[in-house]
């Protein structure tokens, strides 16, 4: 009967044993991907960030593009137009 009682508890010994290191591995893993988790969203929140401030900044330009300025600027600068009674003068080439 000894013996028997002996490997119970000797069993019982190891299944605790097992146990506890099983947890212990489970909860470095599970450290291990939070910050893993907290690393990729903090990247994520950079990247959102930019994203806003790219598109505050297209707004401010969309904005900027109704602007009776903005069409003079265009019409002189790409189209070459000038406005009625402007003198152009002309380097000789």
């Amino acid at each position: 009967m000894r013996k028997r009682h002996k490997r119970i508890r000797n069993g019982a010994v190891t299944l605790t044993v097992l146990a506890v290191t099983g947890l212990f591995v489970y909860g470095q893993k599970i450290k291990t991907l939070t910050k893993e988790f907290e690393y990729k969203i903090s990247v994520e929140k950079v990247a959102v960030e930019e994203k806003q401030e790219e598109l505050a900044r297209l707004e401010a330009e969309l904005e900027s593009m109704d602007s009776l300025e903005y069409v003079k600027k265009i019409a002189s600068e790409e189209l070459k137009m000038v406005e009625k009674d402007t003198i152009v003068f002309k380097a000789k080439e």
